[in-house]
């Protein structure tokens, strides 16, 4: 695509324009809002031209033998007098046609990764990528180059490839990637459109242009039909800048760019252009896709038919351009012209006043000035004596109404004249004080002596008036520039007391000032219903600069006294802060605020090197305080958790929960924020182990002759401990890269205990390299005393980690014998296929017992079927097998040449949070299995598993609660035994069976249960059930004419069709439905009805979804040819009825009733 217009058609866009040239960007639907109006905008004096129209009305004339307007376009040489039908293409199909031949010699001329040939064999999800594609470049090009969008767009199609990973990102991720394109507001306005679309439309834009302009923030006429017709193929127009400059010279149309008629008659000419042709232009071998029509018009526009000098030779639809025949024939006579009648002359067009040829359209117009006006404001600092280190600033509210409402301010004198003078600008310091403090506040004195008794008296004095200079704020209508002065007051042990009461201004200045259209106080203080909340007074201390943001960590002083409830209330306010607005500020003084500030900060538009820096630091600020207020969750989430919860990845589905649910995740996160919190400052780990052998309590070689109670005593009594093992690890962030680790570990052992210490050092020198530096001295005490063993052993590991390869390298050292030959172990493993997770692995061990294996292993893959939401969303199953996950490892292991084979497998059940795992393991010494189960949560894990060896049978039990965890590994049998063997593994397994029975699924089905009666509470009292509401009956009147018409030729006739959730079971407290009869029928065309399948059926008319994250189905009973048929159908599959065997569908049941 070419570079998008948006501006007047008098504006450059010849290579000399750049980004930044202009001070407020229109929006994407400047065009359209103007032809949307009701009321007709006329350029020029309305009087005179009535009259110049009645004074021509018998002489307006055309060439006789010119026909109507068709192929090439009628020429109009009479500029003053013309038909109104001069204005409208009824035949492009030649015009059409050499633009499109034109477009295939130009259509990679560019380079431009975005355009792409159109595929109409691509199904939706390739669409919808495409879609996705299209959007990101026409945002990118408004007001921006081709040559300058380029490389943005491919580093943004590496950052986000698709729709999901943008609405994935955050501001900051989004910001970073567009800093330096300009016009920050189109990349927030694309991350919330992302996260419209994946929340709302399952991750794929609307297919449709009136969908997307009406859904899809951030889109707006222009964009929809440029969008939609490149991807999708609908045949919609557009009218950028350089179409409308393109059809404006086209049509010869001189009249006011942005009035409703010509927008409505360019409309009209883009959509023929656009619209479908007969057969014999269009053909197989040739199609048209609206697509290239739209672009190729952009191109031509962008390229040939430029602002000035046009390359009209070389244009393809000069033979059609009535601005190009008028210029070639500007020298010939007038020819003699028929009188037309009153009603067909063009009203539209503004006469030529000077003719310029083809430039002379479109027709110019003159841009209003924005009016200029000038605040005087008032920094107010007291402090009770010149060396005083507490100084204090008044700040005061703005009115509820007006620009900035309700925001906190240095008091000013807003809208004075601009030829104020110096002594006239200080005499109204002491008038606005005199309207803010209760206390009076005696003039500056010029007496040195008086000033120095006046700080050590009661009385408030104004010691000194310093001008500030003035700062420029230029806002979309006015350019207010503020002139500063400093007023420094002394006197007092505290600040002067605040007004309880601010009164609003009455009577006249004696200055000059200009008239003012609002009636609150010239110094924008306003009452507070009884109470002194018009203003404050804020501490400063002298290393700090003061801020809104800071408000919150200092004590607001209102009349001398700390106010507590000052302190909540403007806690409140800061959250808006950064774009200066109030709490309850609505969505549009957010936009017009974020606008404003964005124009003012940006970057580009600094021309001093030395402030870009700041002004990108405030930039970025604006943008990401812009993504706070205008998301409703993010504004509530702030509200609630600060910043710290805008740090989240937040899932889209968290969008369509209701507020508790919100507030209760929210609250999650807050624990979750707070346990990340601590372990980032230190991080600790303990771990307790306590093996113990039980064997004597299956050892069947009992003393013959004793009791059963004897023999079982006997047996516990020669229950002994085998090892008692402690760890416990601390580690410290010492750098955003170095964490430094400390590690004990005592093991006790019959007459011995082994005790350890590890200090550990990891540094990350790269996202992919890190190093791991350790040192240990590890002992042995006995009942003889302390013996060191292999004391002061260091290890280093290395790893090189990127997402396809890993590479590791462990090696260690004995430093009290350095002769000794340090093990080594090097491992290596890699993708071994691009799109598929699998992992090979080698392992190779250099020392005294050398090995070396080789490992396969494939990780956990969620496998989603059609029409499933994932395992956060929706309503739980009644049986938490819905989503399954497998791994498998499989290796072998050759130490000194002796192979051992390994095998695992895992199944985890990701609703329950249960992992089962089964590994075997072959070698010399035998077979050996292990059998495991684990469940965990976020704080909690247990975890229990048997191992069955020739030699031994163990049982262990782990429990972990934040990362402290105690294992217990009882040892059941020294020797192999195939009954305690399957005794082992069939009774924790029935029990854990009957439990799931009789435990679990009973508590999960009312769960189940419960959220769906939410659902059913929800939809019922939503609006989107009121919606669907109305437009049932909209469809009411033509759906009975459908169903008579049905009736007579023995068509389809739906009787009832219910929309709703596929129930688990044949409760029917299950099923959240819809009666979608009337909407359903609307569809039928010719006795047949297509829904296209794999999305959700709410976007239709009547429509609307019922449990959102849900698998639904369809249910329809319906007549065709007087039979009576029923079918099922889920969302995933197409809707195609009536079947009667015609298309078999497995997995649908239709029968006869």
């Amino acid at each position: 695509m070419a570079k998008r217009r948006r501006l007047s058609p008098r504006s450059d866009s010849d290579g000399s324009w750049r980004t930044g040239e202009i001070s407020n960007p229109p929006t994407d639907s400047e065009y359209e809002d103007a032809s949307n109006s009701t009321k007709r905008k006329v350029s020029g004096n309305k009087k005179g031209k009535s009259a110049d129209t009645r004074k021509r009305t018998k002489s307006v004339k055309v060439d006789a033998s010119d026909p109507l307007p068709s192929e090439p376009q009628t020429l109009c040489v009479n500029l003053s007098s013309h038909p109104k039908y001069a204005h409208t293409i009824l035949a492009p199909g030649s015009a059409r046609t050499a633009l499109l031949e034109w477009y295939k010699t130009v259509h990679d001329a560019r380079g431009m990764p975005w355009r792409k040939p159109y595929d109409p064999t691509s199904g939706p999800n390739e669409r919808a990528q495409r879609a996705y594609e299209v959007w990101i470049s026409e945002i990118m090009l408004q007001q921006t180059q081709v040559v300058t969008v380029i490389p943005y767009y491919n580093r943004w199609m590496e950052k986000f490839p698709t729709i999901r990973d943008l609405a994935s990102a955050t501001i900051d991720e989004v910001n970073t990637l567009w800093k330096g394109l300009g016009y920050y507001s189109r990349a927030s306005r694309l991350l919330a459109g992302a996260q419209k679309a994946v929340a709302e439309y399952g991750g794929r834009l609307p297919d449709n242009a009136k969908d997307m302009e009406a859904k899809i923030p951030g889109i707006g006429r222009y964009s929809a039909g440029a969008i939609c017709s490149i991807a999708y193929g609908e045949r919609v127009p557009v009218l950028d800048g350089n179409v409308h400059r393109l059809l404006s010279r086209f049509l010869a149309l001189h009249a006011p760019p942005k009035a409703k008629s010509t927008l409505d008659i360019l409309w009209a000419g883009a959509s023929a252009m656009v619209g479908a042709e007969n057969a014999d232009v269009e053909s197989y071998s040739s199609p048209q896709y609206p697509g290239d029509i739209n672009q190729a018009l952009i191109e031509l526009g962008s390229t040939v038919c430029r602002v000035r000098e046009p390359s009209c030779e070389t244009c393809p639809l000069k033979a059609w351009c009535s601005a190009y025949q008028q210029f070639s024939l500007s020298g010939e006579p007038e020819k003699r012209a028929p009188v037309i009648d009153i009603e067909d002359v063009c009203r539209a067009c503004e006469p030529v006043t000077n003719y310029e040829g083809v430039v002379t359209y479109p027709m110019k117009i003159d841009r209003k000035k924005s009016r200029e006006e000038l605040d005087i404001v008032h920094v107010v600092e007291w402090h009770p004596s010149p060396k005083s280190k507490n100084r204090q600033f008044l700040m005061v509210r703005r009115p509820d109404t007006g620009l900035l409402a309700g925001l906190y301010d240095f008091p000013s004198s807003p809208n004075v004249s601009k030829t104020i003078v110096l002594g006239d600008q200080e005499e109204l310091a002491p008038e606005t004080l005199s309207k803010i403090l209760s206390a009076p506040v005696s003039p500056p004195t010029d007496s040195l002596n008086n000033e120095n008794n006046a700080s050590r008296s009661e009385s408030i004095t104004i010691s000194s008036i310093r001008n500030g200079g003035d700062v420029l704020h230029v806002f979309s209508h006015i350019r207010k520039t503020y002139r500063v002065q400093w007023v420094v007051l002394r006197g007092g042990d505290s600040p002067p007391a605040i007004r309880e009461h601010t009164p609003s201004q009455n009577g006249r200045r004696k200055l000059k000032l200009k008239a003012e259209k609002r009636s609150d106080d010239a110094v924008n203080v306003t009452s507070q219903s009884g109470n002194h909340n018009g203003a404050i007074w804020v501490p400063l201390d002298e290393h700090g600069k003061w801020c809104c943001e800071s408000l919150e960590r200092r004590k607001i002083i209102v009349g001398g006294e700390i106010s507590s409830e000052w302190r909540v209330k403007l806690t409140h306010d800061i959250a808006s802060s950064v774009l200066n607005l109030s709490k309850a500020a609505s969505l549009a003084e957010i936009n017009e605020r974020h606008r404003s500030l964005s124009l003012i900060f940006h970057p580009d538009k600094q021309r001093d090197e030395s402030l870009k820096e700041a002004s990108s630091k405030e930039f970025l600020a604006i943008q990401k305080a812009y993504q706070v207020l205008s998301d409703p969750f993010l504004r509530y989430c702030h509200a609630a958790i600060r910043s710290n919860g805008l740090a989240i990845k937040w899932p889209p589905y968290i969008y369509s929960r209701s507020k508790e649910e919100m507030q209760k995740l929210i609250e999650q996160q807050e624990v979750v924020l707070e346990r990340r919190a601590l372990k980032e400052k230190i991080f600790s780990k303990a771990k307790i182990t306590y093996q113990l052998d039980a064997s004597s309590l299956f050892d069947w070689d009992d003393a013959p002759g004793s009791s059963a109670f004897t023999r079982m005593r006997e047996r516990f009594a020669r229950l002994n401990s085998i090892s008692k093992h402690m760890q416990y690890n601390l580690e410290k962030r010492v750098t955003d890269k170095t964490t430094v680790g400390f590690q004990s570990e005592v093991v006790g052992r019959p007459r011995k205990t082994l005790f350890a210490f590890l200090g550990t050092v990891r540094h990350q020198f790269s996202p992919r390299i890190v190093a791991v530096v350790s040192c240990s001295f590890r002992g042995i005490s006995r009942f003889a005393g302390v013996n060191p063993l292999f004391p002061f052993a260091a290890t280093i590991e290395a790893t090189y980690e990127d997402p396809d390869n890993t590479f590791s390298l462990n090696t260690g050292l004995l430093l009290a014998d350095p002769t000794h030959f340090p093990p080594m172990t090097i491992s290596f493993s890699r993708k071994l296929f691009p799109s598929f997770p699998q992992k090979g692995s080698i392992t190779l061990r250099a020392s005294k017992n050398p090995s070396i294996s080789f490992q396969y292993s494939s990780p956990p893959t969620l496998t989603i079927a059609e029409g499933e939401g994932l395992p956060q969303q929706g309503p739980p199953t009644t049986s938490g097998l819905r989503y399954v996950l497998f791994d498998k490892t499989f290796g072998v292991t050759f130490q000194q040449v002796v192979p051992v084979l390994l095998a695992e497998l895992g199944l985890s059940l990701v609703e329950m949070s249960v992992r089962l795992k089964c590994s075997v393991q072959l070698g010399v010494a035998g077979l050996m299995l292990t059998l495991g189960a684990n469940w965990h949560n976020e704080t909690t894990e247990i975890a229990q598993g048997l191992t069955f060896s020739s030699n031994a049978i163990i049982f262990h039990l782990d429990f972990g609660y934040l990362e402290q965890r105690f294992s217990l590994p009882i040892v059941l049998s020294t020797e192999f035994s195939p009954f305690l063997m399957l005794g082992m593994a069939v009774l924790p397994s029935s029990a854990a069976l009957l439990g799931y029975h009789f435990v679990v699924k009973p508590r999960r089905r009312a769960r189940r249960l419960e959220n769906l009666r939410a659902m059913r509470r929800d939809i019922e009292e939503n609006a989107g059930l009121q919606k669907q509401r109305n437009a049932v009956e909209l469809l009411k009147d033509s759906v009975k004419k459908q169903v008579r018409l049905e009736t007579e030729r023995e068509g389809l006739i739906v009787q009832e069709a219910i929309y709703g959730t596929a129930a688990e079971s044949d409760d029917a407290t299950e099923n959240i439905s819809l009666d979608v009869t009337i909407p359903l029928q609307a569809l039928v065309r010719n006795s047949q009805i297509h829904i296209p399948g794999r999305d959700t059926k709410a976007a239709l008319q009547g429509f609307t979804d019922p449990a959102p994250f849900t698998p639904k189905t369809l249910r329809v009973r319906y007549l065709f040819h007087g039979r009576l048929h029923y079918a099922e159908i889920p969302d995933y599959l197409p809707v195609v009825l009536p079947l009667a065997g015609m298309f078999p569908m497995p997995s649908i049941f239709f029968g006869y009733i």
